[in-house]
C-alpha cells in the first residue's frame, strides 16, 4: 500500500510538472505570436513615429509581464519537483521503518512460539513426573481404607480419606495439565467412530452419580430421535460432556435440576446442557474459556476445581469443526450449547490420548459401583 502512495506521487509530480512547463512554453509562444502579428498590423496600416515608439514600450512590457509569468510558472516547478523529491524521500523512510518494525514482531512472534513450546514441554515433563507418585500416594491410601494393612480407627480413617481426596484432587490437576500441553501440541490422536450420544451421556452420568446422589440433584436427558449416531472419538466427546456436566454438578445448589437435550439443528448436532446454579457474573463471561480461570462469585464455594475444563473443552469442541457458546445469570443458571457437525469429526493421527480427569470419589468403600436411578 505505501509503494502503491509513493507511485501515485511519483505520477502527480510527472504530470504537474509536465502541465506547468507546457503553461510556460504555450506563455511565450503566446507572446511571439501577438508581438508578430502587432508588427504585421502597423505594417500594414502604417502610423507615426511618436505612436510606433509607444507601441514598442507596451509591447516591451507585455514581454516583461509575460516573461515573469514564465518565469514564476519554472520556480513553482522547480518547488514542487524539490518537495516531491523529499515527501518521496520521507516515504522511503517510513517504509524502511514499517520493514524494520515488521521483521522485529516477526523475530518477536518466533521466540513467543519457541517459548510456549518450551513451557508445553516442561509442563509435559512435570507432569508426568509428577504422575508416579501421586498414583502411589492414592493405591497406598485406598489400600489402608479398604483395611489391606488392618482395621483403621475413626481418626486414621479419617486422615487416610483426606489423603485420598488430595491425591485425587492433585491427579486430576496433573491430568488437566497433560491434556492441555497434548491439544496445544497437536498431539492428540481423534479417532471417530459411530457412536450413540445418548449411550456417552448415560456412562458420564454413572460415574457422577454419587456427587448427583449426595446434592439430591436431578438430571433430566432428552434426546431427539432424529439425531441417530454420530462420528465423533468417543474419548473426546466424552470428555467435553463430564467437564459441562461436572461443573452444572458442582456449581448447582442442593435439589435442583440440571437437563441434557440432544437434537439436529440445521446440519448440526447440538447439545445444551442447563442448570439452575450459581451463575457466572456478567463482568467475567468473557474470560471464562481462558485457561485456569475461576470465577469469583464459586471459588469459596467450591474448592475443587482447575479452572482448565472449559479451556480443554472448547479446544476440542472446534479441533472437532464446531462451537460452543453459553448464556449465564448470576444467581439464576447457565446454560451451555456447543454444536458439531451432523458428518461427524475427521480422524487425526497422534500419538497421545486424552488423560482421565474426572476420578470417581468414594467415601464408603473404594469397590462399591453405584448406579444412578434411569
Amino acid at each position: 500500500m505505501k509503494q502503491t502512495l509513493k507511485d501515485k506521487l511519483k505520477f502527480s509530480t510527472a504530470v504537474l510538472s509536465a502541465l506547468f512547463f507546457l503553461l510556460a512554453v504555450s506563455t511565450l509562444v503566446t507572446l511571439a505570436v501577438y508581438t508578430r502579428r502587432v508588427h504585421d498590423v502597423v505594417a500594414a496600416i502604417g502610423i507615426d513615429q511618436e505612436s510606433l515608439e509607444q507601441l514598442a514600450t507596451m509591447q516591451k512590457n507585455v514581454f516583461v509581464i509575460f516573461g515573469f509569468i514564465a518565469l514564476a510558472i519554472l520556480v513553482v516547478v522547480l518547488l514542487f519537483l524539490r518537495w516531491s523529491k523529499h515527501v518521496q524521500h520521507e516515504l522511503d523512510l517510513h517504509a524502511e521503518k514499517i520493514k524494520k518494525h515488521q521483521s522485529d514482531v516477526e523475530k518477536d512472534l518466533v521466540k513467543q512460539k519457541e517459548i510456549d513450546k518450551m513451557k508445553t514441554e516442561f509442563v509435559s515433563v512435570a507432569s508426568h513426573q509428577m504422575r508416579t507418585p501421586l498414583s502411589a500416594i492414592r493405591w497406598y491410601a485406598e489400600m489402608l481404607l479398604a483395611g489391606d494393612a488392618g482395621k483403621l480407627n475413626t481418626e486414621q480413617k479419617e486422615f487416610t480419606e483426606q489423603m485420598y481426596d488430595s491425591s485425587i484432587r492433585m491427579i486430576k490437576l496433573v491430568n488437566s495439565l497433560l491434556n492441555v500441553s497434548r491439544i496445544e501440541s497437536g498431539r492428540i490422536i481423534v479417532d471417530p467412530v459411530a457412536s450413540d450420544l445418548g449411550n456417552i451421556i448415560d456412562g458420564v452420568l454413572d460415574e457422577l452419580y454419587p456427587r448427583v446422589q449426595k446434592k439430591q440433584q436431578k438430571i433430566v436427558l432428552k434426546k431427539k430421535p432424529e439425531v441417530g449416531k454420530v462420528t465423533v472419538d468417543p474419548r473426546l466427546i466424552r470428555e467435553v460432556y463430564v467437564n459441562l456436566l461436572s461443573n452444572a454438578i458442582k456449581y448447582s445448589p442442593e435439589k435442583t435440576k440440571i437437563t441434557i437435550d440432544i437434537m439436529l439443528d440445521n446440519g448440526l448436532i447440538v447439545s445444551e446442557i442447563s442448570d439452575m446454579g450459581y451463575g457466572i457474573p456478567k463482568k467475567q463471561q468473557k474470560e471464562i474459556f481462558k485457561r485456569f480461570f475461576r470465577a469469583d462469585n464459586v471459588i469459596n464455594k467450591s474448592q475443587d476445581g482447575t479452572g482448565l475444563g472449559l479451556y480443554i473443552t472448547k479446544a476440542i469442541i472446534e479441533a472437532s469443526g464446531g462451537k460452543i457458546w453459553f448464556k449465564s445469570k448470576e444467581g439464576k443458571g447457565t446454560t451451555f450449547w456447543f454444536s458439531i457437525p451432523r458428518k461427524g469429526m475427521k480422524k487425526k493421527e497422534g500419538d497421545r490420548t486424552l488423560a482421565p480427569t474426572e476420578l470417581i470419589q468414594l467415601n464408603n468403600g473404594f469397590s462399591e459401583k453405584k448406579k444412578r436411578n434411569k
